[in-house]
């Protein structure tokens, strides 16, 4: 990770906690109450694509009423119906917008041992680079390449996302954090489909036990956490 997006990163933690904590600038009451009622990264996950289609003008961990950006607007069908089907989505890129026609693609968010299942089993062989993390305990569950997103911590999540219920907030700390990234700049024509095949494949297949059925790749990292230590070679 270069120290440009470390920097970055720095500054935008400072820039939210400074208006959390000393501005108190949160959202509205009424929109803080629609994103109170969900208890779930489920139930975030279906609050986000009603974020994502402009019937909630705001979302946890941003400035209030601060709509997509302009380059993610042709991603909304996609990222609602990825979030509908389970998959919390906090921030994505496309590979290509405006002046910037070789960027990377990218997506992060949150999911349950269900969600994280599936999207294990379609990133295994995608040629995508990902993080699968826990911030509870700091540790990767599955890695594969490298990505320049950093994973949320326990103190961040408890600070950004302090507008949202406190079950909601503790099931994001044990959660699955979710960080996919397309490693040729400029193409836009795996990440997509490959959350789209998801929320496909989520509305249609049987709840698995854990992620223990996905199969092992050579560049896995073997942790010590419980989904990853179920992670036996096929």
């Amino acid at each position: 990770m270069s120290i440009t997006t470390v920097i970055r990163d720095l500054a935008g933690t400072a820039r939210v906690a400074w208006r959390k904590l000393v501005t108190l600038d949160r959202m509205p009451p009424e929109q803080r109450r629609r994103w109170s009622q969900a208890t779930s990264v489920r139930g975030l996950g279906r609050t986000c694509a009603l974020y994502l289609e402009g019937r909630i003008p705001s979302q946890p961990a941003y400035l209030p009423n601060c709509a997509i950006d302009h380059e993610t607007r042709h991603l909304v069908p996609v990222l609602a119906r990825a979030n509908r089907a389970g998959l919390y989505t906090t921030n994505s890129q496309p590979g290509r917008f405006e002046n910037y026609p070789a960027a990377n693609a990218w997506v992060v968010g949150f999911a349950d041992e269900h969600t994280a299942h599936h999207l294990a089993e379609l990133l295994n062989g995608s040629g995508l680079h990902y993080l699968l993390w826990r911030a509870r305990t700091r540790r990767p569950v599955l890695q594969h390449g490298k990505v320049d997103s950093r994973p949320f911590t326990e103190w961040q999540i408890r600070l950004f996302f302090q507008d949202c219920n406190a079950s909601a907030v503790n099931a994001l700390v044990d959660a699955v954090q979710v960080l996919i990234e397309d490693p040729l700049p400029g193409r836009d024509d795996r990440l997509w489909p490959l959350l789209q095949a998801y929320a496909e494949r989520a509305s249609v297949a049987p709840r698995p036990p854990s992620i223990a059925a996905v199969p092992r790749r050579a560049t896995t990292q073997r942790t010590p956490d419980p989904i990853a230590e179920e992670l036996a070679p096929s």
